[in-house]
């Protein structure tokens, strides 16, 4: 009997559960099973974390998994250094140290890759200004958002229609005329 792959999210901070469940999920379609844990949570020979069952997060006792997606990034840093040694030798998503890539930069790496590109949906980095009305204009409906880590948060969505612009804020809907 084969066991489903299972991935463990190492976490250094709490995040929001949202992300956690869209993880679980993710996984779930590709037949793997997910727990995310606590670099703090790290045993000798098991992992204490939470896992999503019948829409619940419920605490477990887990074994290594079989590979982990390393949200933390800390590796050689004094706090995390005792978690990364105890995971030693479980394949890790990325070896980097630190968040070196913002999604502009992993855009712009699909965005030269033949096999990839025609899974990018179009994007420009605002570096100047005046060139932000012909990206709205060409595709008419556009969403803008910070490069940096901010979860959806401040982004806007704005809209060409025969009437204006419209700008939605997340909160209000200002219409331009």
């Amino acid at each position: 009997m084969s066991h489903r792959p299972l991935i463990g999210m190492m976490l250094g901070w709490k995040v929001k559960p949202d992300l956690m469940r869209a993880c679980t999920l993710s996984a779930a379609y590709y037949g793997a099973d997910l727990y995310y844990f606590y670099t703090w949570d790290v045993r000798e020979d098991s992992i204490i974390g939470m896992q999503l069952i019948d829409n619940q997060w419920v605490q477990g006792e887990f074994r290594y998994p079989d590979v982990i997606y390393d949200n933390t990034r800390r590796r050689g840093h004094e706090r995390y250094e005792e978690a990364y040694r105890k995971l030693d030798g479980i394949p890790m998503g990325h070896m980097l140290k630190g968040r070196g890539f913002g999604k502009t930069k992993i855009y712009n790496l699909i965005r030269h890759d033949e096999g990839l590109k025609t899974n990018l949906i179009p994007f420009m980095t605002m570096k100047e200004p005046e060139k932000v009305m012909g990206f709205i204009e060409k595709h008419k409906r556009v969403i803008l958002k910070p490069d940096g880590g901010y979860m959806g948060r401040n982004a806007l969505t704005v809209q060409l229609t025969d009437d204006g612009i419209e700008v939605f804020d997340q909160e209000q809907l200002h219409v331009f005329v």
